[in-house]
C-alpha cells in the first residue's frame, strides 16, 4: 500500500491544466483531514489554497489603509488591545497596530458607504466579495479581532487581510451580523448535536439550564480562536479550512466530550 503524499509533496506538484490543480487541491484537503502535518512554513499558503485565494493587491490594501480610521475605529481599538493578550507567542509576532489596520480596511471594503471615492480596484474587490454572498454589507462586530488573529499569525499582514476578508464574506457572514444571527444558530446546532451524540450529558446540562449559548457562545463566535494556546488553535483551523467551517460546531462538542467526566461530577 502506497503511503499518502505529504503536504509539502502535494504543494510541489506541477500542473498543466485546471483539472490537475483541482485534483491536487482535493488531495491536499484529504491529507490535512486525515491528520498529516501542515508545516509552519507552508501554513499560510495552504490556508490561502483552501480559501481559493488567488490574487492579492498591495496597491488596493495600502489604499484602504491610507483612508485612515473607519467609523468603527474606536470600537476596534477598544477590542484589539485585549486580543489574545495572554498568548506571548502571538503578542511577540502580531502588533495591535496590525490588527487595527486590517480591521479598519475590512470595514472600508465591506460597507456600502465605503464605495464613495473608492478606486476601480477597490470596487472590483467589493463586488467580488458580495458576489454570491447572503449579505450585501458587513461591518465590524466584537469578536472579529479574535477571528483575525490566526490569519495574522500565519501570514503577512496584506495576505492576512485578504484571507480574513474572504473567510468572513464567504464562510461566516452571518456570524458577524450585528445580531450575531449565525452564532446563535451555531449554538443551537451544538445543543442538537450534543443531544444526539451524548443524550446523558445533554440532559445533565439541560437540567441545570446550561445551553451552548451559556457556556460556548464565545468559542462558537471565534471558531475556538479565543481558546488558548493559539498554536493548538492553528491545528484545528488546518482541519476546519480543509473540511469545512461546519466543524466549528463539532469542535465544541468534542471539547465537551474531553471534559465529560468532570462535568458529570460537578454539583
Amino acid at each position: 500500500m502506497m503511503r499518502p503524499q505529504s503536504v509539502e509533496e502535494i504543494l510541489e506538484r506541477k500542473h498543466s491544466n485546471s483539472e490537475e490543480c483541482e485534483q491536487s487541491l482535493s488531495d491536499l484537503r484529504c491529507a490535512v483531514a486525515i491528520g498529516l502535518e501542515v508545516p509552519k512554513k507552508c501554513r499560510g499558503r495552504v490556508w490561502k489554497l483552501f480559501l481559493r485565494l488567488r490574487d492579492v493587491s498591495a496597491t488596493c490594501y495600502i489604499g484602504l489603509v491610507h483612508r485612515g480610521p473607519s467609523t468603527f475605529d474606536q470600537k476596534i481599538r477598544s477590542d484589539t488591545g485585549r486580543t489574545l493578550k495572554t498568548d506571548m507567542d502571538f503578542v511577540e509576532h502580531v502588533s495591535v497596530d496590525m490588527l487595527i489596520r486590517v480591521l479598519n480596511a475590512f470595514v472600508w471594503i465591506s460597507r456600502q458607504d465605503g464605495r464613495a471615492n473608492a478606486t476601480s480596484e477597490e470596487l472590483q474587490l467589493q463586488d467580488q466579495f458580495r458576489k454570491g454572498s447572503v449579505c450585501k454589507e458587513l461591518t465590524y462586530v466584537q469578536g472579529m479581532n479574535v477571528i483575525l488573529a490566526p490569519f495574522l499569525r500565519v501570514m503577512p499582514e496584506m495576505e492576512a487581510f485578504y484571507a480574513f476578508s474572504t473567510f468572513v464574506w464567504r464562510v461566516c457572514p452571518l456570524y458577524v451580523q450585528p445580531t450575531l444571527r449565525g452564532v446563535h444558530c451555531g449554538a443551537r446546532l451544538v445543543d442538537l448535536c450534543l443531544r444526539e451524540l451524548d443524550p446523558e450529558l445533554y440532559g445533565y446540562l439541560s437540567a441545570k439550564e446550561l445551553t451552548a449559548k451559556t457556556y460556548a457562545f464565545k468559542y462558537i463566535m471565534t471558531f475556538s480562536a479565543c481558546r488558548p494556546p493559539l498554536s493548538q488553535v492553528l491545528l484545528l483551523w488546518d482541519v476546519m479550512l480543509a473540511v469545512g467551517a461546519h466543524l466549528n460546531v463539532l469542535f465544541i462538542v468534542a471539547q465537551l466530550s474531553l471534559i465529560r467526566s468532570q462535568l458529570m461530577q460537578s454539583p
